[in-house]
């Protein structure tokens, strides 16, 4: 796995193409949690509340490639890419996930 804090920033900053203006770790918690319960088994997962939050979060992280929803946006599973994601984000202190000192050049997709 690459650096995670440079995975994390590059996610942030080109993937997402999110800016450091409110509260980034906030969200990037939101993220990895939401990205833990779809690494869960399918048979094994709970269900959680169809909030109209939650559907953003699933068709932004389907969108950014992190997840593959099949038949129903209820009960995607993680790509590669989603899983190398989530590996980063819970292996750092995301308060500090995104100070990464020099600014990392990152091309929008």
């Amino acid at each position: 796995m690459s650096d995670p804090n440079d995975l994390i920033h590059t996610f942030w900053y080109g993937k997402a193409q999110m800016c450091g203006c409110g509260d980034p770790p906030l969200v990037l918690a939101m993220i990895r949690d939401e990205l833990a319960h779809c690494s869960i088994r399918i048979a094994n997962r709970p269900s959680l509340p169809a909030t109209p939050e939650r559907h953003l979060l699933a068709y932004s992280l389907d969108a950014w490639g992190l997840t593959e929803h099949g038949t129903s946006l209820a009960w995607p599973w993680l790509t590669d890419e989603g899983e190398e994601l989530l590996a980063a984000m819970q292996s750092v202190d995301l308060d500090a996930a995104l100070d990464v000192g020099e600014m990392i050049e990152v091309e929008a997709p």
